[in-house]
């Protein structure tokens, strides 16, 4: 029993694991997508109604996240909808940082109105705002 093959051994074992941490990330990724792919089949099937749709989940979970799937959803409904007018605020980002009083999210809201559209108002990190349900 030498270095050599101890050093052999570890490298195989090393191997072996770097393989299996492959594939279970590739597996991992695929089981997200799925997910994804499936949230975002229910808000599509209930796309059309006056409900308000809630995407609740773990923050920052990354590319499966909230946020990617309210994008694909509003990218999904741009393709498919030819009389809609989308209102996107993520509540993270400066340019909307006067939005966190809910009075001026209301009122930001009104204004980005279109009458005689499908009007959707999508907006992230809304817990930032507070009171933000007298808004929606």
């Amino acid at each position: 029993y030498s270095a050599a093959m101890e050093y052999s051994i570890i490298q195989k074992h090393k191997n072996h694991y770097q393989n299996y941490k492959k594939i279970k990330f590739l597996v991992m990724g695929l089981m997200e997508h799925l997910k994804r792919d499936s949230y975002l089949n229910q808000l599509i099937r209930f796309s059309k109604t006056q409900d308000i749709k809630v995407i609740t989940g773990v923050r920052r979970s990354g590319d499966n996240g909230k946020s990617v799937l309210l994008e694909m959803f509003k990218e999904y409904l741009l393709k498919h909808e030819d009389n809609i007018n989308i209102v996107s605020i993520n509540l993270q980002e400066l340019e909307y940082d006067c939005l966190l009083d809910y009075h001026f999210l209301h009122q930001y809201a009104m204004e980005h109105y279109v009458e005689g559209k499908y009007n959707v108002l999508m907006i992230d990190e809304i817990q930032l705002c507070s009171k933000f349900e007298l808004v929606i």
